[in-house]
């Protein structure tokens, strides 16, 4: 299981769309493909963080065995944030609104680690195409489960590493 420093870290590498939009939207602003090389290069540490976590728990965290007794998807659940994320498209404040931007990054940080949605971090689905599905095993224990493949039968996970208490990855 991941220590609470990479919990951490993997919760922020979430932000990554809402760097992506601030970066956007101060290109589009400017008209000027550079401005902003700051977001642009948090942008890229991001990813490559998210990237390296997932390597890293896929290489050296304990495989374990599941017996699953039920899946159903979990991924409606990123639609609800989707606001969030867009939120920087929207101009409120015509002048500097990094302060916007830091506020929503709190929340969203705060809210992520409160209610242990770990699993809640668009790159994981939308850059490397992961789906996160909602299994309990026959000991009624429920997980969120992360997996690159699309899960029909609960005979199709067999192997999990844990990452947080509630949050398991398919090695399957």
């Amino acid at each position: 299981m991941f220590s609470k420093p990479i919990k951490y870290l993997l919760v922020a590498t979430s932000i990554a769309p809402i760097v992506f939009v601030y970066w956007l939207v101060g290109v589009l602003r400017s008209k000027d493909l550079s401005s902003n090389y700051g977001l642009l290069i948090t942008l890229v540490l991001l990813l490559v963080a998210c990237k390296v976590i997932l390597n890293f728990a896929e290489a050296h965290l304990e495989v374990r065995s599941i017996n699953l007794k039920s899946v159903k998807s979990a991924d409606h659940n990123i639609i609800s944030f989707l606001f969030v994320y867009l939120l920087p498209i929207f101009d409120f404040v015509k002048k500097d609104d990094y302060y916007i931007w830091a506020f929503v990054v709190i929340v969203v940080f705060v809210v992520i680690i409160n209610t242990n949605t770990y699993h809640f971090n668009p790159l994981l689905s939308l850059v490397f195409r992961y789906k996160f599905y909602e299994v309990a095993t026959k000991g009624e224990i429920t997980f969120i489960l992360i997996t690159k493949q699309q899960i029909i039968n609960v005979e199709d996970v067999r192997k999990y590493i844990q990452l947080t208490p509630y949050v398991i990855l398919d090695v399957t």
